[in-house]
């Protein structure tokens, strides 16, 4: 009972911080998830919910979607993917884990120190590729591609809902492929569909009222304490 009620916090507050700054309910749920289970059960359990939260965010703002702007980058993450899960079921998982702690950690800094939109990226076919190829092989292994998205579409994408829904799009199709993919590998145990109602009620509840928190919430403040709390978990996994 304690686990599902762990279970539960994680993803309701992931899937707020996912509502509310457009990314980041994997980069959350799998600083903590691999601690209350399996790694592969965490990576299933987060691919599934991200599928939910696009799903339902979709369905809300489905006007601003805008096809031509995600075409490139998902078909290349769709196209590595499986490497990606591949790497996940023959790697060892203590090894994986630690990989898995250095990356977020990275990802914290980066971002804490360089804010994507800082950046400058055109909107090119071979930006849209290797952005798209680099989500794909994190979202196989670890379901953690949102980053190199976020980098990407920040940069291309010029409307703040139209930005949204793109990355929201692409993390369902994500998601679903992923999951898909873990099923093939027999990744999916009993066990983790056990934990998949819980999530999707606490998902449900989270996106909610991450989209209030969306529009008014200072987006920095919010980005700078996630990043903060990702990179102390990520040392934990690491050290771990």
């Amino acid at each position: 009972m304690e686990t599902y009620l762990l279970v539960f916090v994680i993803c309701f507050v992931g899937s707020v911080i996912q509502g509310s700054a457009s990314f980041g309910f994997s980069l959350f749920v799998m600083s903590l998830l691999p601690m209350l289970m399996p790694l592969k059960s965490a990576a299933v359990l987060s691919a599934l919910s991200a599928c939910i939260i696009g799903i339902w965010v979709c369905m809300t703002i489905r006007k601003h979607l805008k096809l031509k702007l995600i075409i490139l980058p998902v078909l290349s993450s769709l196209l590595i993917m499986p490497l990606g899960v591949y790497l996940l079921t023959v790697c060892n998982e203590n090894l994986l884990k630690k990989v898995l702690g250095l990356i977020i950690i990275l990802l914290s800094i980066m971002f804490l120190k360089s804010p994507a939109q800082k950046l400058s990226i055109r909107d090119s076919r071979i930006n849209g590729i290797t952005f798209g190829a680099v989500s794909g092989l994190l979202s196989g292994m670890f379901n953690i591609g949102g980053p190199p998205l976020v980098i990407y579409y920040l940069n291309t994408v010029k409307e703040k809902m139209e930005y949204k829904a793109a990355l929201e799009f692409s993390f369902m199709i994500a998601g679903g492929v992923t999951v898909i993919l873990h099923k093939a590998y027999g990744n999916i145990e009993p066990g983790v569909m056990k934990y998949a109602a819980v999530c999707i009620a606490a998902i449900i509840s989270g996106t909610v009222l991450g989209m209030k928190v969306f529009v008014r919430l200072p987006q920095d403040i919010l980005k700078k304490s996630v990043y903060i709390l990702m990179a102390v978990l990520g040392t934990i996994l690491l050290i771990r």
